[in-house]
């Protein structure tokens, strides 16, 4: 099934499930085309599993994304949506009506961001499998019923990652959970005790739960994905060196060109001339 799109808003069901989805799509590593339509009165909940490009660089709903996969985009009715990285991918998308949107936020199920990173857990993973075998038994008696459930789970799974914080997952699922989103927010401050609290643990346990994942410190992670966003800046733009200090919010000046220096063995001045007109190659 490398591409589907199945409308099924008005296939008969057995029961009055109040969540019922309109359009169920599929892409299997396909292109993207970069001019979408704009959106109608759909809600659309799109997971993007996997892709050829390292970002996602879409915006959603007006606002710019730079996220990796996987993520899950809530896609809002009439929001902008521009596709930026239209390197094949790996999607599944349902949408619901404008007035079951609703009634989802009136219960408190309303997504807390556009777009957000998530840990591909079996139990997601076998939502989304079922949901495919689902589809080929479209038209049989109470398939389209257990389509509203499976994305229904899915919904619900998918809302309980929101922006620096997992719920009810195991240490080990938490971790790589908070090592995903602080790979999007790794030019921000942060509050490391307060993450941890997030989370649901204290400053001492989240540290010794990381480092059984990890063999670098929270910071010495953040540091390292700063560097390689800078590199990465340095050999694919003409900005000034001090420019891409201040994007990535190192301490200082001084700090960065000695910790650059130590990555990557040269200053970045020396690293730009050595790599400048290769953005798809980046050393380690």
């Amino acid at each position: 099934m490398n591409w589907s799109n199945r409308a099924i808003e008005k296939m008969k069901r057995e029961n009055d499930f109040r969540f019922q989805i309109a359009q169920l799509h599929f892409c299997h590593r396909r292109m993207i085309p970069l001019n979408t339509p704009p959106r109608g009165k759909m809600f659309e909940i799109c997971i993007r599993l996997e892709s050829e490009a390292e970002w996602c660089m879409d915006t959603i709903n007006g606002e710019p994304q730079k996220i990796r996969f996987p993520n899950v985009a809530w896609k809002r009715p009439g929001g902008e949506v521009i596709i930026r990285s239209p390197q094949p991918r790996d999607t599944v998308a349902f949408q619901y009506s404008e007035e079951v949107m609703r009634d989802f936020f009136k219960i408190g199920m309303e997504p807390s961001a556009n777009c957000t990173t998530f840990i591909l857990s079996p139990e997601i993973e076998s939502l989304i499998q079922k949901l495919r075998k689902l589809v080929y038994k479209l038209y049989s008696p109470g398939i389209t019923d257990q389509i509203d459930w499976v994305c229904f789970q899915l919904y619900k799974l998918l809302l309980e990652v929101p922006k620096g914080r997992v719920c009810r997952e195991s240490p080990a699922t938490i971790i790589r959970n908070v090592s995903m989103w602080l790979q999007t927010h790794y030019d921000e401050p942060i509050d490391m005790t307060r993450l941890a609290e997030n989370n649901g643990m204290s400053h001492a346990r989240f540290y010794a739960e990381w480092k059984k994942i990890f063999p670098v410190s929270p910071l010495q992670y953040i540091l390292d994905l700063k560097l390689e966003a800078a590199a990465q800046s340095l050999i694919q733009t003409g900005k000034p060196i001090s420019e891409i200090v201040r994007e990535v919010h190192f301490s200082n000046p001084y700090a960065f060109h000695k910790r650059f220096c130590l990555r990557y063995g040269v200053t970045p001045g020396e690293y730009r001339k050595q790599y400048a007109g290769q953005p798809q190659f980046l050393p380690v």
